[in-house]
């Protein structure tokens, strides 16, 4: 098991990427035309064109090929979805659940689970709604965290062999009668275990996670799926490194370099995978991005950086569009 300290590489390379939306426009050299990947962008200013120096990356081991794949549709019908509920209460196995057509998704639920499904992905949700709401007692360790974590999803078939768990945060909260000049204040409530997946040995960045939220003794108040089931599609060339850092200058990728930047330095690149957050209908591919780090200079100090470009082709940016939906429709807790 890898590391509970490891980075969850889709933070560091775009954590900080988290507000604005564009959409990069990919497109084979010799091949089938790839839909547009929108990859989220900063919400403040940056360098929108700048000079980059080379000469300290590596980046020949990287392949001049690389496979691109398609995310599986499924058609979940009604009976379908309430045998996948039925496994978390079984009155749910002859329930009429609510429909919600924008999500193209079903929901079953009573006083106390919650059960959703879309029907075209296969994405889900689970919640453990009697969780009490007071002060937990026994909040498992990162290790216990995870390994309650597994169990469960093993036991419903949620943990394909592709993922691993990548890091487990704390989500603390603050009851409403804490003195504050007497009392520490907020206090961990649930662990949330986070799983990310590689597929041919590169990270997927995007959206593709699964997390399991568990409480107190290890009682798993949430689960959810977010990833996509994918097939080979076909292999596709690849523009190489100096291209795609070109693109990173012209604002043909999606970085946080600030406008001020001095001596901006490229030190490493990987390839990776991009799960879009958009509907299937919009984009049908998982497809490889290149993962820029660096530095640069700010106000006398040294600043790290990422960037992310499409790897199939050259690419432009625009606007994202309004249509596209939230990547997740459920409202995660978030770690203090």
């Amino acid at each position: 098991k890898p590391s509970m300290k490891k980075l969850i590489i889709s933070a560091t390379a775009l954590g900080v990427l988290a507000f604005a939306g564009y959409s990069l426009s990919v497109e084979g050299k010799s091949e089938e035309k790839l839909p547009e990947l929108f990859i989220p962008g900063m919400g403040q200013s940056v360098a929108n064109d700048f000079k980059l120096s080379l000469e300290s990356m590596d980046s020949s081991e990287l392949p001049e090929k690389q496979q691109v794949y398609k995310f599986k549709k499924f058609n979940i019908t009604l009976e379908d979805a309430r045998k996948k509920a039925a496994q978390f209460d079984p009155s749910f196995e002859k329930a009429a659940p609510k429909q919600n057509a924008q999500l193209n998704s079903y929901s079953f639920e009573n006083e106390t689970v919650l059960v959703e499904i879309e029907k075209d992905t296969g994405k889900m949700y689970y919640q453990d709604k009697t969780y009490p709401s007071e002060v937990a007692k026994n909040i498992p360790s990162d290790e216990e965290a995870v390994a309650s974590a597994e169990e469960f999803l093993e036991k419903f078939g949620w943990l394909p062999e592709t993922f691993e768990p990548a890091g487990v945060t704390a989500n603390t909260i603050v009851p409403g009668d804490v003195n504050s000049e007497t009392e520490a204040g907020d206090y961990v409530s649930t662990k949330t275990v986070h799983f990310y997946q590689k597929i041919d040995q590169l990270p997927v960045l995007g959206v593709s996670r699964i997390m399991v939220e568990v409480g107190d003794n290890g009682q798993i108040v949430s689960a959810r799926k977010y990833h996509k089931e994918v097939e080979a599609f076909t292999s596709y060339g690849l523009k190489s490194v100096r291209e795609a850092a070109q693109d990173l200058q012209t604002s043909k990728g999606v970085h946080n370099i600030s406008e001020d930047a001095k001596n901006v330095v490229l030190d490493k690149v990987e390839l990776a995978y991009y799960e879009d957050p958009a509907r299937l209908d919009q984009q049908p591919y998982l497809q490889p991005v290149y993962v820029f780090e660096g530095t640069y200079d700010y106000e006398g100090k040294k600043v790290s950086f990422s960037g992310v470009v499409p790897a199939v082709s050259s690419g432009s940016i625009k606007a994202m569009d309004a249509d596209v939906p939230p990547a997740v429709s459920y409202k995660e807790k978030e770690g203090k």
